[in-house]
């Protein structure tokens, strides 16, 4: 019989977040197909004990390389050293996608399983307050374990199509799997009188946990409907005595915090709060949608770099994203860019590449396992992949009788915001922060960040212009002061772009849309 091991972030017994609930539902699972004498739970927290100083300080510190919830170094090794025991190994949350890809680094031959309950980056850009400091380093290390869980995951497992989708979308790989959550069913045979329903206060519940995604429209609904209608309201959540004690407007409702049972509130309530709000929302057409777009944002990007490309010895490079899809038309975009960066710029020494579309990654071939079955850099026919960002630079070089070390390249993204492509595809900050040594780079493969890849040619990558603080690179994007990459939306005109846009479509009844276009299908 099979075996396998499942890592939860923390014992749920007794625990009754969605979070814990889904993973208790995840182990019985197991235990139901393979038996439970094949199945073996690792907690990565004791929720028993109290953390000492000396933990949350090692926490913080391994916090903005990946390890999320008291993750360490030594617990992914003990996880190694028993890994080979096991035929599966099942990892409960993708927040701690950084053990699969240590796994896989370890040679472990057995199937790896990621459980995604939410795309994490979405879930902690809505529920860390925009006021905390550490926000974006939180934002970050959270893709950054959504990113390792479904690139190093054998199998990945989500909860609905639209996190699928958004996963696709950002990462390029959908799930392999949905589950939709689910639980045990405690309401059969139970008949439900609702006869003295027209005589009494309709009972209107919400429920959900403290979280500023669902405290948003719940204080929006105290506020604005709640004082209209003649309703019996309670509210029942994780942690939402805590909102009450912060927000007057509560101090009247009823609210039932930490309950260890939803099932009598669902029993008793005639109706609940959807989800959904139904809010009309307009949205506006592409940056690039035009060719008279594509002309005016040429325009302000070259305004803004004029300096830089005056002369021969200076290239800037923009790093869009791209999409994996080679019959996407919206790929034409970046070509169309470059094309019109060159025609103003005399030098035609402004080029444009992406991290996605293959024909224009900074060398024509995505990532392969083995060496062997990548393109080699010795002999590369720069004529038959002249798109890539290789044969652009080394060819711009050749043209002007350069040698790459006579050569200062500026790196900025071509993107909205400068998030982790930005900070690790395009400038490598965790190898900074990791004491990088281009010696060992290799040209041909993404593994490597642009800037990693340009140094290892010989060229000059400008480390002071529009770039991170490199004494700050281990804390990523999430420090205070000092980062100073310029994405497009740093641009008040491009912003004012965007904004025209939707101006254009303002008075199209047809082009608004509200929250009942983004239900769940039945």
């Amino acid at each position: 019989m099979k075996k396998v091991l499942i890592i939860s972030f923390q014992v749920f017994h007794n625990v009754f977040d969605g979070g814990s609930l889904a993973n208790r539902r995840n182990v019985e699972m197991a235990i139901n197909v393979l038996g439970k004498e094949n199945v073996d739970c690792f907690f990565i927290n004791d929720n028993s004990k109290k953390s000492s100083i000396a933990t949350m300080l090692q926490s913080a510190i391994l916090f903005p390389f990946g390890y999320f919830y008291g993750l360490t170094p030594g617990k992914i090794r003990t996880i190694i050293n028993v890994a080979d025991k096991y035929d599966y190994i099942f990892i409960n949350t993708s927040i701690f996608g950084i053990i699969s890809k240590k796994l896989k680094e370890h040679g472990y031959k057995g199937i790896i399983i990621n459980f995604f309950h939410n795309v994490e980056s979405l879930y902690y850009e809505a529920r860390v307050s925009k006021k905390f400091p550490l926000r974006n380093i939180v934002i970050d290390c959270a893709a950054k374990n959504d990113r390792y869980s479904i690139d190093y995951s054998d199998k990945s497992v989500g909860l609905c199509m639209r996190d699928s989708n958004i996963m696709q979308s950002l990462y390029g790989k959908p799930f392999d799997n949905i589950v939709p959550i689910t639980f045990e069913d405690k309401c059969a045979g139970k008949n439900y009188d609702k006869q003295g329903f027209t005589s009494r206060k309709p009972k209107c519940y919400f429920i959900g946990s403290n979280f500023p995604a669902n405290t948003e429209g719940l204080l929006w609904f105290v506020k604005n409907v709640l004082p209209h209608v003649d309703i019996d309201f309670k509210i029942i959540g994780k942690d939402m005595d805590l909102l009450k004690k912060s927000q007057p407007c509560l101090v009247d409702i009823p609210v039932f915090s930490n309950v260890p049972d939803l099932a009598p509130f669902f029993e008793e309530a005639d109706f609940m709060i959807q989800w959904y709000p139904h809010i009309d929302v307009l949205k506006g057409t592409n940056l690039l949608s035009s060719a008279e777009d594509t002309k005016d944002v040429a325009e302000i990007l070259y305004k803004h770099y004029e300096s830089k490309l005056a002369g021969k010895n200076n290239i800037v490079l923009l790093m869009g994203h791209g999409n994996p899809d080679e019959n996407y038309n919206a790929n034409k975009k970046y070509s169309d860019m470059e094309k019109a960066l060159q025609e103003l710029a005399a030098n035609n020494n402004i080029f444009v590449g992406t991290v996605d579309y293959g024909d224009m990654l900074f060398f024509p071939k995505k990532i392969e396992k083995e060496p062997a079955n990548r393109i080699p850099v010795e002999g590369f026919d720069k004529t038959q992949y002249p798109d890539c960002m290789y044969s652009k630079v080394m060819s711009y070089c050749e043209k002007n009788g350069l040698n790459p070390s006579e050569v200062n390249v500026y790196l900025a993204p071509f993107m909205s915001i400068a998030g982790d492509h930005a900070h690790n595809d395009l400038w490598g900050l965790e190898a900074m922060a990791e004491d990088d040594d281009v010696s060992n780079v290799e040209i041909n493969t993404n593994e490597y960040s642009w800037r990693e890849r340009l140094e290892k040619l010989g060229f000059k990558v400008d480390r002071t212009f529009e770039s991170h603080p490199i004494d700050q690179a281990g804390a990523d994007h999430g420090i205070k002061d000092g980062c100073n990459m310029k994405a497009l939306g740093s641009y008040p005109e491009i912003r004012q772009i965007w904004v025209n846009h939707l101006y254009e479509n303002w008075n199209d009844d047809s082009a608004w849309e509200n929250g009942e276009d983004y239900q769940p299908e039945a």
